[in-house]
């Protein structure tokens, strides 16, 4: 019985595993990750899974929770990758942000206020309509428009 009891207690032991990425591949289905375990274990090719309609290419070093499917370490999944070096700090209770390892964020703060911080904004779409009650545009060195025509209401 103890050694059924000291098995299980090893699978359990083994079913999370926590490290850091070493090398990333993003161009498959599922982005595959190359890491390195806290207990000097390499592993190649395993599968990050990612929440649905987010995705993010991690950098080395970056920390990161696997799973161990029934403690087989043949069988790791990542389910989350953080990287405390970049992450956004002094969020008040609530607000949540993205964030890149250049400075750029996207939050979304408490009274529904979004703040966007870079270098430059591409959009390319097939429409884009702004309704706002004010509309405020500051530029410090020129202003640009180029279009076929230009509409102006009141």
């Amino acid at each position: 019985m103890s050694q059924v009891t000291d098995d299980t207690r090893s699978r359990v032991d083994m079913g999370i595993v926590r490290g850091f990425v070493t090398r990333s591949n993003s161009a498959t289905y599922s982005q595959r990750l190359q890491m390195s375990l806290l207990s000097n274990e390499a592993k190649d090719n395993v599968e990050h899974l990612e929440p649905y309609g987010f995705t993010a290419r991690p950098l080395e070093g970056a920390e990161l929770v696997g799973h161990s499917i029934g403690g087989n370490r043949d069988h790791v999944v990542v389910t989350t990758v953080a990287d405390r070096r970049y992450r956004v700090r002094d969020l008040e209770a609530g607000e949540v942000a993205l964030y890149t390892h250049e400075g750029a964020t996207f939050t979304m703060k408490n009274e529904q206020v979004v703040e966007l911080k870079c270098k430059k904004v591409e959009i390319t779409c097939d429409e884009f309509t702004l309704k706002c009650k004010k509309l405020t545009i500051e530029a410090s060195d020129s202003i640009d428009v180029t279009s076929p025509s230009v509409d102006v209401n009141s």
